[in-house]
């Protein structure tokens, strides 16, 4: 068979047919023998038989001596297979014989011939039989070689058969990998090992397969990693060849060297062949001899690198001065200590010729203005030089500003910027003056500008930052305060702009809230008392005038100078404000409000407002990132003589205190006491101007009342005002509700809103006037001059096209003198009272107007 040409395959055949011969003769063997053991066994139950079945009749044929009959009984015997000879002897001699024995082996058996008689045996001989072992030898091998054919044919075949079966399983593929393991080399390693096989089933010869795949690949990582490493070490060496730097491999413990590149021959003036027999101390001049050089090695050793300087000698005896790298190497067959060494000739003169420049500089700037001062520092940032003007300056001697640049500086923003600065510096970049601030000596704060430049070395590297200070204190602070005042006008024009915003929604909801309240006033006359109608009335009433309490408070935004003190119950206004802040106030934020007083205080309802929103809106901020509890208590307390000691500006008696508490972060207790001050705040740049809780202490103090504060960091503040109580003779603090007044006059009603022209007249009709109404100005101005007796009372808007309602007063005023008119505004800055009643009129309504306001404005116009 061709195929089978592998050695695995012939000895595979050979080991089978060996196998196969072997198990034959064994089993052949045993199963001769049994069949030998079984024949023996055989034969000697027949010799037995033959005792009691031939024994008496041949002892009856010998009594009666009939020796014929006993000759063909012996005959009868050599039938039994493996008996050859049979005799009867008596006395010593054979009396009867039959057959013949064979040379070989054999066994026999002696039967005595005895018979009975009276009492008696008598002895007639003895039978002795003999069987030879040769003849059931042969039939057994015959047998046996019989045998030993049908098994070796069987043994062959089957033999054969596991052969062809473990060939086409194994034997192909294992030839296969053969042909594929010999042909591999380092060319064709991409080439995978792909076996002829059926099936997607992965067995052992698979496995094997794969394996040697993974191997295959692993050889080809193996060989590109040391083609590449190589190709590395290579390029290693050649760059350490070409490198500018001496490089040393040394003996640890001789000092000898064991290699070097091109530069040290160079750089030294030896032959290469003298430095292989020289060691580091034959040029080091810092070292010697042995004894130094092992105690810088120890020193490295437990180092690991050092950087150092040192003086090189050359062959002709020249010294230079050398900056060296040196590392301790360790690997697992031996150390090696690595040095490279630059010649620093050129950078020593540099530096040499850089200190003399700095003595003389150093004289210069030690002479500066007292307003400046020169600095320099390393690349850490730490300083190496001041002038002694630093001390006209910050308060600080050279000798103790010697730190790090940043540990004077302020938390101002600004210098935020200085490290980026600097860093840019030491990277060798140039920058435009900056400023910073920083702390003097003496608690204050100074404003520096800063221009600084990087120092290089020769081979251009940032060795140090240089720079000079100049104190610009004083510029700063009149550049600041002209900073606050332009802020101080924007924030002024800002609320301007807002008041005017104000005014121009107040002007148009207040003639909405007007039509609101005129149409309700109107369904509820047309409702009756105590029904769910009536019900919803009121209550849209009482919206209504929340609403009208509301545009109140916007049109506060608008005015100007300091409000009127009247007396006042601040308990609404609490209130009120306190609903406007839980619409912006975050639901993180829990509100909690105890309001206990009707007390009358002195004071201004929108300045009042104001304080209640200032505080509580400091709070709001104080919480906004973390959350918390707003607390706003009103109170009324008696100050006693020990809270008037302690509360400065408060006398005793009655008061009416306001508290408003947060859980907040609290205010630092170095800047508690600065908080009043005007333009201070703790708030980030943009977020405050300075002015809310100095404008609150102006209040308060408007009010003759106090205003305490308590903080703790990260736990809250707490802002208490003391409102003095005042007493009011016989006044009902709860006011009635105006009665409506009824009239029979003739009344003008002027107003481009229909609505409000309808209104008006519809609740004067139903108190009995006669109204004759108009939604145009200049028709109302034609109305009267047509018939000017015909009218007692003029109404009339003030915000009218083409002719405003002052104008159309006056042109009326100029028909018939003190005639009564009342002019009504949604808002209008020019217009006040003042300014009405010089012009002639007898009344000013703000709108919105309830039908109580107008009728007893109009009797109040006929009367006066």
């Amino acid at each position: 068979m061709e195929n089978v040409r592998s050695g695995i395959a012939r000895k595979l055949i050979v080991v089978i047919l060996l196998s196969s011969l072997a198990v034959t003769f064994i089993a052949t063997a045993l199963s001769l023998y049994s069949e030998y053991k079984k024949t023996l066994k055989s034969f000697g139950v027949r010799l037995d038989k033959i005792e009691t079945s031939l024994l008496p009749d041949i002892v009856n044929n010998l009594r009666i001596t009939d020796y014929a009959s006993v000759r063909i009984q012996l005959e009868g015997l050599l039938h039994i297979p493996g008996v050859q000879y049979a005799a009867i002897s008596h006395d010593g001699r054979n009396v009867v014989t039959a057959g013949k024995l064979k040379p070989g082996k054999t066994i026999s058996r002696d039967y005595p011939l005895v018979y009975p008689s009276t009492g008696r045996n008598i002895n007639l001989g003895t039978l002795y039989i003999a069987a030879g072992l040769e003849d059931i030898r042969e039939k057994i091998k015959d047998e046996g070689i019989i045998i030993l054919e049908h098994e070796f044919i069987e043994v062959f075949v089957l033999s054969s058969l596991l052969f062809l079966f473990f060939y086409f399983l194994a034997g192909r593929h294992l030839t296969y990998m053969s042909d594929y393991m010999k042909a591999m080399n380092y060319e064709n390693l991409d080439r995978a090992l792909v076996l002829k096989k059926r099936g997607k089933k992965i067995d052992e010869i698979g496995q094997l397969a794969l394996s040697i795949n993974a191997m295959r690949e692993a050889m080809a990582r193996d060989i590109a990693v040391r083609m590449e490493a190589e190709k590395g070490l290579k390029l290693f060496r050649d760059l350490i060849d070409q490198s500018s730097e001496a490089v040393f491999i040394i003996e640890p413990d001789t000092a000898r060297i064991l290699d070097f590149n091109p530069t040290v021959c160079r750089t030294l003036g030896y032959d290469c062949a003298d430095m292989l027999n020289m060691k580091v101390t034959d040029f080091e001049v810092s070292l010697p001899d042995t004894f130094l050089w092992k105690k810088h090695v120890d020193e490295l050793r437990d180092k690991g690198a050092l950087v150092l300087e040192g003086i090189h000698r050359r062959k002709d005896g020249s010294q230079f001065p050398v900056e060296i790298n040196v590392k301790y190497i360790n690997t697992a067959d031996r150390d090696y200590v690595v040095a490279m060494v630059r010649d620093i000739t050129q950078r020593k003169k540099a530096e040499d010729e850089l200190r003399k420049s700095e003595e003389k500089y150093r004289r210069i700037i030690e002479n500066l203005r007292k307003d400046y001062f020169f600095y320099s520092h390393d690349v850490n940032g730490v300083f190496t030089y001041l002038s002694p003007s630093i001390k006209d300056v910050l308060g600080y001697t050279p000798e103790e500003f010697l730190t790090h640049y940043t540990e004077y500086l302020t938390d101002n923003p600004v210098n935020r910027e200085v490290e980026r600065h600097t860093e840019q510096s030491i990277k060798g970049g140039t920058h435009e003056p900056y400023e910073v601030e920083i702390y003097h000596k003496a608690g204050g704060i100074r404003w520096l500008n800063i221009t600084e430049v990087p120092v290089f070395s020769n081979e251009g590297k940032v060795v140090a930052v240089e720079g000079i200070a100049h104190d610009m204190t004083s510029g700063k602070t009149a550049d600041e305060q002209k900073r606050r005042l332009e802020e101080q006008l924007l924030q002024a024009q800002k609320i301007e702009a807002v008041g005017i915003l104000a005014g121009g929604i107040a002007h148009d909801f207040n003639n909405i809230l007007n039509a609101i309240m005129g149409f309700t006033y109107l369904a509820k006359l047309k409702t009756p008392e105590g029904s769910e109608a009536a019900a919803y009335l009121n209550n849209l009433m009482e919206a209504t005038n929340r609403a009208v309490e509301l545009v109140r408070q916007i049109l506060a935004f608008s005015r100007k100078g300091a409000g009127e003190l009247q007396p006042v119950i601040i308990t609404p206004i609490v209130k009120e404000a306190l609903k406007m802040l839980r619409a912006s106030v975050p639901t993180t934020i829990e509100i909690r409000q105890h309001i206990a007083s009707e007390e009358y205080i002195l004071g201004d309802p929108t300045q009042i407002h104001q304080i209640i929103m200032n505080l509580c809106t400091n709070a709001y901020h104080a919480m906004q990132e973390t959350g918390g509890v707003m607390e706003v208590r009103l109170e009324d307390i008696e100050v006693s003589p020990d809270l008037e000691s302690l509360i400065a500006d408060i006398k005793q008696g009655p008061h009416v205190r306001l508290t408003v508490r947060d859980t907040g972060q609290g205010i630092a207790p170095s800047v508690v006491d600065k908080i009043f001050d005007p333009y201070f705040t703790t708030k980030g740049k943009g977020k405050g101007t300075g002015l809310g809780l100095s404008v609150v202490h102006g209040i308060v103090k408007q009010c003759g009342g106090s205003i305490t504060v308590s903080s703790e960091l990260n736990k809250g503040s707490s802002f208490q005002v003391f409102f003095p109580v005042i007493h009011l003779e016989a006044r009902d603090k709860t006011q009635p509700r105006e009665a409506l007044m009824k009239g029979t006059e003739t009344v003008l009603v002027v107003d481009d809103e229909e609505s409000i022209v309808m209104i008006a007249s519809e609740v004067l009709r139903g108190l009995g006037y006669n109204v004759v109404s108009s939604t145009s100005s200049e028709e109302a101005l034609r109305l009267f001059r047509e018939r000017p007796g015909r009218f007692d009372v003029v109404f009339t808007d003030m915000t009218m096209p083409k002719m405003t309602g002052l104008q159309l007063s006056t042109a009326i005023l100029g028909i018939r003198a003190d005639f009564p008119i009342i002019l009504s505004t949604g808002y209008s800055e020019g217009i006040n009272e003042e300014t009405v009643k010089k012009s002639g009129i007898r009344e000013l309504l703000i709108k919105p107007i309830s039908p109580e306001k107008l009728s007893r404005a109009i009797r109040e116009a006929l009367v006066k």
